[in-house]
């Protein structure tokens, strides 16, 4: 379990914590906050007064790497942040398959927990969450309002020898590539340094079990194949200095799905800036434009 050691982020101390069980034995923990106990706006709130974003974010993923975009959106939307089960978080089951479908599923089960109606969902990924959300897409385990993928994957970010290693080799020897991770991550995957601090704080702080358990499930997932089985509308966002999420990745997987709007931006502090936020808040307010017009 999270150290209560650990710093945390603004939205962590204005949010509320819960686990949700999962059919498998599992438990997720979300941290949720709802916009009506948080906007003092009244005519914001009746512009978008029921909709829930759920982010579901990267691998690892550490909750102050979204603060800049938790704490801007806490104004605009109702919040889910789903810490998926490869998370310091999660409880995990006994026994246990955590494939690409059974963690979409984990969400999917989620939704239904919380009772939140597809036509107010906004269901936003990043990384491998993006790929997650996709192959519940696929599989029709659930049909947002809007989906949104920020420097989705083609296949899953890992060096090439840690793909082989993670099947075969105890989860203790993680610790003797931490350096080796860290130098990777530092000096082949990305340009920004804060981005690198952030990246190399995962690393540090990353329980070897679940990444075991989780990972030897997904190591050589290529994803390529799955886009063009979604029918739905998928907003695409790239980030263009970004070495870990290639934006000619993010503008492949545009091309592959059915249906795309590619977005380019920045950079990955931008995705997950206040910016990208309002972004998607105004995405919303175009959206019922554009209803009200065809009622009229």
């Amino acid at each position: 379990m999270r150290s209560s050691l650990v710093v945390k982020s603004k939205f962590e101390h204005i949010c509320n914590a819960q686990y949700i069980p999962m059919s498998d034995g599992t438990q997720i923990q979300v941290l949720t906050t709802k916009l009506k106990d948080l906007s003092d706006n009244s005519q914001q709130s009746a512009t978008i007064p029921h909709y829930t974003l759920m982010l579901i974010p990267g691998w690892g993923t550490i909750v102050p790497s979204w603060d800049s975009f938790l704490m801007e959106a806490v104004n605009l939307f109702n919040i889910v942040y789903f810490e998926s089960r490869e998370k310091d978080s999660s409880i995990l089951g006994k026994h246990i398959h955590s494939n690409m479908d059974r963690l979409a599923q984990d969400i999917e089960e989620t939704i239904k927990f919380l009772k939140i109606p597809s036509n107010q969902l906004i269901l936003v990924g990043s990384c491998i969450g993006a790929n997650t959300i996709a192959y519940g897409l696929m599989n029709n385990r659930f049909s947002p309002k809007l989906t949104i993928f920020i420097g989705p994957q083609l296949h899953f970010p890992l060096p090439w020898y840690a793909r082989f290693l993670i099947p075969i080799s105890p989860h203790w020897l993680f610790r003797f590539f931490r350096p080796i991770l860290r130098f990777w991550v530092k000096y082949f995957q990305t340009a920004d340094k804060d981005q690198a601090q952030k990246y190399i704080r995962i690393i540090n702080e990353a329980d070897s079990k679940k990444w075991k358990k989780v990972g030897k499930a997904i190591a050589f997932e290529q994803f390529d194949s799955i886009y063009p089985q979604i029918t739905q509308t998928v907003h695409v966002i790239g980030e263009g200095n970004d070495k870990m999420h290639k934006a000619s990745d993010a503008l492949k997987i545009a091309q592959l799905l059915k249906n795309a709007v590619f977005v380019m931006m920045d950079s990955n502090a931008a995705t997950h800036s206040g910016e990208m936020a309002q972004k998607i808040h105004n995405l919303i307010l175009q959206e019922q434009s554009a209803r009200i017009n065809e009622d009229f």
